[in-house]
């Protein structure tokens, strides 16, 4: 079976950075579903911080939310946009993930949205205009916040059961006649296709179980990265027949929808011109190829075209196609 990579590899790991630092500081404040929520309890968390540092009062009880707050957010901002190795010095700890900090500000945020709201709801005399004042603005924020969760479950619920992109109607078949033909081994796929979720809906294990980092080789092993850049030669390469055969790798499931991700494995290209593999199944979704035997000492072999004799430079672009080519 894959062996997992080592904790020296997973060590070097570090996730890609998707914000700029003035986009990252902006959101440690957006806590809604939707952008008039997120301004709505933001406003909350804003008054609720500045009653905490100004009324005397409530500084000790709210001292831990503030520091909590404070310490969430600069390692949410640092996970998500700071790049450098000494970042995960502070957030390896947490697998260097924003958006595992970005939970984490929950619970501060919380409590301070509620301080605001006290500090903005009259005590005594409702009839003083800055009284009405205040709860004006509580009022009008509270149906902001609330008409962005009263849209969240209808909008989560259409995310998660339309088709794809994980897996689509016309991947599903072909994942499924897997499950009936899989009788032991690995199977290689791409990992931003959706094809891994083959775990989850049949248990099978494949080579790739989730997408790829900055740093493949740290998060997977070299190994399983050679099949992802060379798999297309097996058969004529001694060295990649050794690998495949070494991973117990016995099948290739190629599908669509393409979620993210540098492009295709450049090891897709030109699999369907491989003899050693054959094709069992396909649909306009995806295609699924039986890894053949082949004697593990047989001597180096030309590649037939369109495989590559090396990996290509320049990586497959995404395409909506479960046959690769190389880039022109």
């Amino acid at each position: 079976m894959v062996a997992s990579g080592t904790a020296d590899e997973l060590a070097g790991f570090s996730w890609p950075r998707s914000a700029s630092v003035p986009r990252a500081v902006a959101g440690v404040f957006d806590l809604g579903p939707t952008p008039v929520a997120s301004i709505g309890i933001a406003v909350f968390v804003l008054v609720g911080l500045a009653a905490a540092v100004t009324r005397p009062a409530w500084r000790r009880p709210l001292a831990a939310m503030v520091a909590s707050l404070v310490a969430f957010g600069t390692l949410y901002v640092l996970a998500a946009a700071v790049h450098g190795d000494w970042v995960r010095v502070f957030t390896g700890f947490w697998w260097d993930d924003a958006y595992r900090f970005a939970a984490l500000l929950v619970l501060p945020t919380a409590v301070l949205a509620g301080a605001g709201v006290r500090a903005l709801v009259p005590q005594r005399d409702v009839r003083r205009p800055s009284a009405r004042a205040g709860t004006a603005v509580v009022g009008v924020t509270a149906l902001l916040v609330l008409s962005g969760h009263a849209a969240m479950p209808g909008e989560m619920t259409l995310w998660g059961y339309r088709d794809g992109p994980a897996v689509n109607a016309r991947e599903r078949p072909v994942l499924d006649l897997l499950a009936e033909l899989y009788r032991g081994g690995a199977v290689l796929n791409d990992p931003f296709d959706g094809t891994a979720w083959a775990y989850a809906l049949h248990g099978i294990p494949v080579v790739f179980p989730a997408p790829l980092a900055d740093d493949p080789d740290a998060q997977v092993g070299g190994d399983r990265m050679t099949l992802y850049t060379s798999v297309n030669r097996y058969g004529f390469y001694p060295s990649i027949t050794h690998e495949v055969q070494r991973q117990d790798v016995r099948w290739i499931l190629v599908g669509t929808g393409v979620v993210g991700g540098p492009g295709r494995p450049a090891g897709f290209v030109g699999l369907e011109a491989n003899p050693n593999l054959r094709l069992v199944d396909q649909t306009e979704g995806a295609r699924l190829y039986e890894v053949l035997p082949v004697p593990a000492g047989h001597p180096p072999l030309p590649v037939p075209p369109p495989i590559p004799p090396v990996t290509p430079p320049d990586q497959p672009s995404n395409t909506d196609s479960p046959i690769v080519h190389a880039v022109p």
